[in-house]
């Protein structure tokens, strides 16, 4: 019965139906117009009633393939598909595709095109060809039978091992939609081939080949001709390739010791001072005999809020300034807000004194955090950027920056010489070898970019340099097993020029690193960086007991220092315990000099802080403050591994 007759017969027991009835007959109605207006599209297949093969490995080491399909298409194809699976480092060449006329077996060739026309291909650069047997207007097909013969070349793809080469070769293609109802493959070697395991069939057939299953062969076998053949990539021998690897060896063991030898002379590795021979009189003649700005910008080096912080304190210890902390905001929401008052006259300070804190009240005598940074939030104000140029530690930091006797040549000669090798490989090679370079571009760029910051870390640490040094060549040394994993393995079959190119390009990572961190400065200003890291330590050592050996007056200092978390840690263990012993938390402890005696005891902070110093809170505040604002425009400080190849896909489109 046709559609148009069952919608006369629904539509006359619709109206005879019943109400529930009327509705389900009323929806099936309904249905069979959408259907008669959207009929169902036709669905499409296709198989193979044949694959003819003939391979055959020339004495070059080449496999030259015909293939001959013989499709039958259903529905709405296109044309026919081939994808192809290339190996690493293997290539494909195709050399034609043409069309078998079926009756009279006339070979027509098809010719490359965008496939708006019949008989034209495309050969795509992820090796997938496809070409056009329909054009969209035309009839469907219906059991089509179309015959079409592809000629191609494979090269590199036997794998050279011990002497020998190795053959791994899917001659079919399983990955594609429909079976095989008939498979032949013919394949012959050139005489100059002997296959040393069991031997190579000289025809394959299947029948009934299900989509998902191929026709691999392997095979070991032993080249008899003169040289070596020409299209098989040869590995560079083991024994190269371990001299490459002991060359880069030998130049990281006598570099290391070469900068080792240098740094010592310079006093880099001279041992820290132990706090027990540490006293108030070591420490008035090595670290109270300069301001604490300028100590914390010596012993580390850096100039920021923490340096602002601790000439915020000085000049609140000797009444040049009034301090208090405010807590605002509420629960986990909490922050400290810290209040400045100008006790003096701006001319009263010094010159270096005079340039922050001119910055700091914008407004009068009083300032405090929150106003400086809704005052600088469109201009940026950094406060610390009024020290750097005024403090020992910063000019000492250029110095390191801009030695004259930092060597870099060898680092520029061996990054230039890596170059060269590179273009080398370029010109004896192909474009297929930027599998190489490109590799070797990022490790020398971002190379130089990730250990730019180790080895400015170890240019200037003094207090552990050995432990820094062991991380930034821990880190090293990784990279250089992961490249010569690569060289030992011959993962790609890289060529000498490449081996080499990698070689020199690690060479000039590890000159770069050790020329960046060498120490140009005197020894006598290593030294002095040295004694200031013991100061450090004492500080630290001695805030962990209950009765530190300290004075309020220092308090400065230890900001400079950057040790406001270990004032914080003793206050909340120690400081109740501690009142109860020593009652000086008053404005007379934190006026003594920091050179006082130490019978002053040591409270947190001393009073000049509001009792807020011992807490951390001052120096939350503080450095909140010394933080400054940022402007907005500103910022804070392939497949195919283990020689396999063919394979692939085929079909329709």
């Amino acid at each position: 019965m046709s559609v148009q007759s069952s919608n006369q017969v629904v539509l006359v027991t619709l109206f005879c139906a019943p109400g529930n009835m009327r509705k389900v007959l009323t929806g099936l109605l309904f249905l069979s117009a959408v259907l008669c207006l959207n009929p169902p599209v036709q669905a499409r297949s296709l198989y193979w009633q044949a694959v003819n093969v003939a391979a055959e490995l020339r004495t070059d080491g080449s496999l030259h393939v015909v293939e001959r399909q013989h499709y039958v298409f259903n529905g709405n194809w296109n044309g026919g598909e081939r994808r192809f699976r290339v190996g690493w480092g293997q290539h494909l060449d195709l050399i034609r595709l043409s069309r078998i006329d079926s009756q009279t077996a006339t070979r027509i060739d098809l010719h490359p095109g965008d496939l708006t026309r019949i008989d034209q291909y495309k050969f795509k650069a992820n090796h997938v060809l496809r070409w056009r047997s329909r054009l969209p207007q035309a009839p469907l097909f219906h059991n089509e039978h179309l015959i079409y013969e592809l000629e191609y070349v494979y090269r590199d793809i036997l794998q050279a091992k011990d002497g020998n080469y190795r053959l791994n070769h899917d001659f079919a293609f399983p990955e594609r939609a429909g079976e095989f109802r008939h498979y032949y493959l013919t394949l012959r070697l050139d005489p100059v081939w002997q296959v040393l395991t069991t031997p190579l069939p000289n025809t394959v057939e299947k029948e009934d080949l299900s989509p998902g299953h191929g026709v691999a062969l392997q095979a070991t076998l032993h080249y008899r001709g003169d040289g070596v053949p020409t299209a098989v990539v040869t590995p560079v021998p083991m024994i190269w390739r371990m001299v490459s690897l002991a060359v880069l060896l030998v130049f990281f063991v006598v570099y290391l010791l070469r900068w080792l030898w240098h740094e010592n002379s310079k006093g880099r590795f001279t041992p820290l001072l132990p706090e027990t021979v540490i006293d108030t009189e070591w420490l008035a003649n090595n670290v109270f005999n300069e301001l604490p700005e300028q100590i914390g910008s010596l012993w580390d080096l850096e100039t920021g809020a923490a340096e602002v912080s601790a000439m915020l304190a000085r000049l609140t210890q000797e009444k040049k300034l009034k301090s208090h902390v405010e807590m605002k905001g509420f629960w986990l929401f909490k922050r400290p807000v810290l209040h400045l008052e100008l006790l003096v006259k701006v001319d009263h300070l010094t010159r270096l004194e005079r340039s922050v804190v001119n910055k700091l009240f914008p407004r009068g005598v009083s300032t405090d955090s929150d106003y400086i940074r809704k005052y600088y939030r469109k201009k940026g104000f950094d406060p610390a950027s009024y020290l750097r140029n005024h403090l020992k530690g910063s000019r000492l930091k250029k110095k390191y920056e801009s030695g004259e006797d930092r060597s870099r040549i060898v680092t520029i000669m061996t990054y230039i010489a890596a170059l060269v090798f590179a273009v080398l490989g370029l010109v004896k090679g192909s474009l297929d070898d930027m599998v190489f370079i490109i590799p070797a571009i990022f490790l020398a760029v971002f190379g130089l970019i990730i250990f730019l910051f180790k080895s400015y870390r170890l240019q200037i640490e003094v207090q552990r340099p050995r432990w820094v040094l062991f991380k930034v060549t821990f880190l090293y040394l990784c990279l250089v097993i992961i490249v010569s994993s690569i060289i030992i393995s011959g993962l790609g079959n890289p060529a000498l020029w490449y081996i080499v190119m990698f070689v020199l390009i690690l060479c000039g990572l590890w000159a770069y690193i050790l020329d960046s961190a060498r120490s140009n400065v005197r020894l006598e200003d290593v030294l002095r960086r040295k004694r200031l890291c013991s100061a450090r330590r004492y500080f630290q050592h001695e805030l962990k007991s209950s009765a530190p050996r300290l004075q309020d007056a220092w308090y400065p200092y230890l900001i400079a220092f950057g040790l406001e978390k270990d004032i914080e840690k003793w206050f909340r263990g120690f400081a109740n315990s501690n009142s109860l012993h020593n009652t000086a938390f008053t404005t007379e402890g934190a006026t003594s000099g920091p050179s006082a005696s130490a019978s002053h005891s040591w409270t947190g902070g001393g009073g000049s802080f509001g009792g807020a110093g011992a807490s951390g809170a001052w120096v939350a505040a503080a450095a909140g403050m010394a933080a400054g604002a940022s402007a907005p425009s500103s910022s804070s400080s392939g497949s195919g591994g283990g020689g396999g190849s063919g394979g692939g896909g085929g079909g329709g489109w």
